[in-house]
């Protein structure tokens, strides 16, 4: 269970500070200034200059393991050693769990004498004198051919006795008739052979090579079961099992009854750590994996180092406090230095802060200077001799906590202020 859905949804803080509230970049402060003016009054003024501009995200996050094993039952049994409790660490090798192997061996035993079977039946196809069939097959037709060959050559004499007039024409047409029915015995015998042989063709020699992968998959499967008990720790880590609730399932315990396949627990390491947050369906689009971030840890009081791992491509079924769609995001931790008793740190929360890019090059005023007008939205230019405003059609883009972005009608340089005068 992810540690992330022990919290409830926490509507985090979006601190539009800018770097600042504008984390302009470059030589001079930005601010409002007053400037003289005929009838008395100071306009606020905003001199135009293209910045990269920064944005400072602190978001609420609850820390989980990056990295947790779980590790189910090898085979169907009786638990007869449990080595462990709910939260104890256990080092890699520690012997975890017992499970009676008596059912095993006899399915074992089962699979090994069905994997003897089919070796023998796959055998059959580079032996085929020996396939019972084929081999009586075989020596028909050798005793046909030897009978046919044996009439032959005494009809051909009794032919020749025929011809001197030592034998009478019954005695010659007997000869005949004999040869003729060996040579039909022989084509029957050979038909035979050929019906055995073809019960025994290529699809049939690889339905026996397919049913011997699968008794020896089985067999080994089983056998590998059987070398997995006791069940051992592959890390070192905290053991953790599903706690019992309405309708789910029931720790494992001494002479519990397990199946194969069955989960009965996870080793949780504590020295690798993630920071899981949620982030606003407009900003995250402004992430990316690998992208460097800090927590910082209530419990130990520590800032720690991060890059964003894994960010969700569809938005969490529930919308935020705010009505709008977020996206769960993680990030690897690295603490620094390496804090003992990280292990406490799981599942507990933090700050998270990210800071990003928000405009590139941009020119970027506050909204206060942008009057809409009948041809779009203008501007207000300060003339060079500081004594009158020019109205000035512009382009706006993005617009972010109190800023607009300009992209056409003004230049670099350029005073605006906020009045027309």
């Amino acid at each position: 269970m992810r540690l992330i859905e022990r919290v409830q949804t926490r509507r985090w803080r979006v601190l539009a500070t800018l770097a600042g509230v504008l984390a302009l970049v470059g030589a001079g402060t930005y601010g409002w200034r007053q400037v003289s003016h005929p009838d008395g009054l100071a306009p606020k003024q905003w001199v135009v200059r293209r910045e990269d501009v920064s944005m400072t995200l602190e978001l609420v996050g609850v820390v989980e393991s990056a990295h947790i094993v779980n590790l189910s039952a090898p085979f169907d049994g009786v638990v007869t050693e449990k080595h462990f409790l709910h939260n104890q660490q256990v080092n890699a090798g520690d012997a975890l769990l017992k499970i009676d192997a008596a059912e095993l061996i006899h399915q074992r035993a089962e699979a090994e004498i069905a994997y003897l079977k089919a070796q023998e039946q796959r055998r059959l196809f580079d032996r085929l004198d020996s396939v019972p069939d084929i081999s009586r097959a075989r020596r028909s037709l050798t005793l046909a051919q030897a009978g046919w060959s044996n009439a032959r050559k005494k009809a051909e004499e009794t032919a020749i006795l025929f011809e001197k007039g030592i034998v009478s024409r019954n005695e010659r047409d007997d000869g005949e008739e004999q040869a003729r029915q060996q040579s039909a015995l022989v084509k029957s015998a050979e038909e035979e052979l050929a019906s055995a042989l073809e019960r025994f063709n290529a699809v049939q020699k690889k339905v026996a090579e397919v049913n011997l992968a699968a008794a020896q998959q089985k067999y080994q499967a089983l056998l590998h079961a059987e070398q997995d008990n006791p069940l051992k720790a592959p890390i070192s880590g905290v053991a953790l099992v599903s706690q019992p609730t309405q309708g789910g399932q029931t720790p494992v315990e001494r002479g519990s009854r397990v199946t194969r396949g069955q989960h009965l627990l996870s080793l949780m390491d504590p020295d690798h750590l993630a920071a899981a947050f949620k982030v606003d369906e407009v900003l995250v689009r402004r992430l990316a994996p690998g992208q460097e971030m800090m927590f910082h840890s209530d419990v130990l009081g520590q800032a720690m180092r991060g890059k964003i791992t894994f960010i969700a491509a569809q938005a969490s079924p529930v919308l935020s406090a705010a009505k709008s769609a977020e996206f769960d995001v993680r990030a690897a931790l690295t603490p620094e230095p390496p804090a003992s008793g990280a292990s406490a740190l799981v599942g507990s929360t933090g700050k998270v802060t990210l800071s990003f890019l928000l405009w590139k090059n941009a020119m970027v005023v506050p909204v206060s200077f942008v009057h809409p007008a009948n041809a779009g939205q203008v501007v207000y230019v300060q003339a060079r001799n500081r004594q009158q405003s020019e109205a000035r059609t512009v382009q706006t883009g993005h617009i972010q906590d109190g800023r607009v972005e300009l992209r056409s009608g003004v230049t670099p340089g350029e005073t605006l202020v906020e009045q027309p005068f």
